[in-house]
């Protein structure tokens, strides 16, 4: 690579860790991320949460999207483990790595770097939503961020890991980023000392979640090269949703993950359901809006709930209880009992 300039080979080295992970080869997929975020940690970081984070998260955090940290896997925890203090050392460097513009321009950039200050000098809060995957996240996600013009600023990895020097920058405020952050006790507990001890978690009835993951995955195989690699895709529909019954497991540990972290105190947690702004959307929002506690003078509803035609919102169908006709009763009932039986009460779902 010599010759080049630094962009050019961290992009380089940026394509090689997108082969090395279509390859299943994580640790070469470590290698070359990491020299490309040594090279342009700013460049590269937005890259990752542009255009990567699936793959990112998938070899640096779990075995896919639903898994939790597996902390018995030692080489992925040392791969993770490297990647975190990587990237909590790289704040050092260029802390405004952790700004992500709509786009790389250099106006792009400057106006998010104006932007975060003006939101903190008008003392917005930084907005902490933390949702689970197929739970209407992109939509939902954006009504506190788009309502009062927040940009984005990262206190984590896309969905694993929250990295210590990032979540402390972003308790000062003015900012946002919505992820599908793992419960995991390290996370939890960064982000108490952080500062960042308010969050909204948002979930779905978790048959439903699983419903829609199964044919999430049919859509974006090439996110999943492992599952192509054990002819999971030659199985047929039925076939497919008991062999991904693990999946099934770590969406329900997903969200009592969050459930036991707001009960230990410290960290407030206000839980939000798709099933809730289906049906009272209004009360729905409203409640969002007194718990983010932001200056109702700068909120836009015009902009909160708009879409985007270049924005990918993963959407399918929207039906909060179309996994009544999608599985057999077997299987409906064998998902019921791994659920706990006090959610029915919790949250908007029956058996």
């Amino acid at each position: 690579m010599n010759g080049m300039n630094p962009r050019n080979e961290a992009m380089q080295e940026l394509a090689a860790f997108q082969a090395a992970y279509s390859a299943v080869d994580y640790e070469s997929a470590f290698e070359h991320i990491a020299r490309a975020l040594e090279k342009e940690p700013a460049v590269v970081w937005h890259e990752i949460v542009r255009e990567h984070g699936a793959a990112f998260h998938i070899a640096f955090g779990s075995d896919d999207y639903f898994s939790p940290r597996n902390d018995d896997d030692r080489a992925g925890r040392r791969r993770h483990d490297r990647m975190a203090a990587l990237l909590d050392r790289l704040h050092g460097r260029c802390p405004e790595m952790i700004l992500v513009p709509p786009t790389t321009t250099e106006e792009s950039v400057q106006h998010h770097r104006e932007l975060r200050q003006a939101c903190i000098d008008d003392g917005s809060p930084y907005f902490l939503f933390i949702s689970q995957e197929k739970s209407g996240t992109t939509a939902f996600g954006n009504i506190i961020p788009s309502g009062f013009g927040l940009p984005c600023v990262t206190y984590g990895t896309p969905a694993s890991t929250v990295i210590p020097a990032w979540a402390r920058d972003c308790a000062r405020g003015g900012g946002t980023y919505v992820t599908h952050m793992r419960p995991h006790p390290e996370n939890v507990a960064t982000l108490r000392s952080s500062g960042l001890d308010r969050a909204i978690v948002h979930t779905r009835d978790p048959r439903q979640i699983y419903l829609s993951a199964l044919h999430h995955v049919e859509l974006y195989k090439e996110e999943v090269p492992a599952l192509a690699a054990r002819g999971y895709f030659s199985l047929d529909f039925a076939d497919k949703a008991r062999f991904q019954l693990a999946m099934f497991d770590h969406v329900v540990a997903w969200i009592d993950g969050w459930v036991r972290a707001g009960e230990q105190g410290g960290l407030a947690i206000e839980f939000t359901c798709y099933e809730d702004f289906v049906l009272n959307r209004d009360a729905t929002v409203e409640r969002l809006l007194a718990f983010y506690g932001g200056d109702m003078k700068r909120f836009r509803a015009e902009h909160a709930f708009a879409t985007h035609e270049n924005v990918d919102y993963h959407f399918r169908r929207g039906e909060i209880d179309e996994w009544r006709c999608a599985f057999d009763k077997s299987l409906i009932a064998e998902l019921n009992a791994r659920m706990p039986s006090a959610w029915f009460d919790r949250f908007p779902w029956e058996p």
